[in-house]
């Protein structure tokens, strides 16, 4: 399993809760492996958004935790939680 932390912003136009994601940019990434089959990755997200009907952009600051499990010779996110960040 290979995680890695980076900057993507290639005209991305994925729905979120309150907009689009035109970019988003990922660090502080830790990773807990509870079992060999069980792991949990912490990280934060800068990630720009469009607001839908004023369509005017904004910056989001995001603590994000997902659990990850391997069936088989794969890995499924099985659980994914996002929260702002503290004072955003």
């Amino acid at each position: 399993m290979e995680f890695r932390a980076g900057r993507m912003a290639t005209g991305l136009s994925t729905p979120g809760a309150s907009g689009f994601r035109s970019s988003f940019e990922l660090s502080d990434m830790g990773v807990v492996f509870q079992n060999e089959k069980t792991a949990i990755l912490t990280y934060r997200v800068k990630q720009g958004v469009a607001t839908r009907g004023n369509g005017k952009p904004s910056v989001q600051q995001m603590n994000d935790t997902s659990t990850w499990i391997q069936a088989g010779k794969q890995w499924k996110c099985v659980m994914h939680t996002e929260t702002p960040a503290k004072g955003e």
